[in-house]
């Protein structure tokens, strides 16, 4: 069985997490990149646990959420915490949801 690749914009969070740990002298385990994915998962959908695995995704909605790793990704590099990260990328989709026109 052929396990498969997460998309990029996953991959180079898993990447900055792993990078960031290391920095600190820590090992990045498999349950260090799940939670990153939940963490994401609930951002957008305010559950942790929330399958949204064969939901169709429009391409605004689809734009948010790599944005919303792209802010994950700042804020693993700015050494934030987990739980402060979770807020803050919750926040931040919450806010940009609501303005889809303005998002860049």
């Amino acid at each position: 069985m052929t396990k498969r690749m997460p998309p990029l914009h996953f991959r180079n969070m898993h990447a900055a997490l792993e990078a960031k740990r290391r920095a600190a002298g820590k090992a990045t385990q498999s349950r260090h990149y799940i939670n990153e994915n939940r963490l994401i998962r609930y951002a957008v959908t305010g559950s942790c646990m929330l399958c949204v695995k064969n939901q169709p995704v429009d391409p605004m909605r689809a734009r948010l959420i790599r944005q919303v790793i792209r802010h994950n990704i700042s804020l693993i590099w700015d050494g934030l915490p987990y739980p402060e990260r979770k807020v803050a990328c919750r926040n931040f989709f919450l806010d940009a949801d609501k303005k889809p026109h303005q998002m860049q």
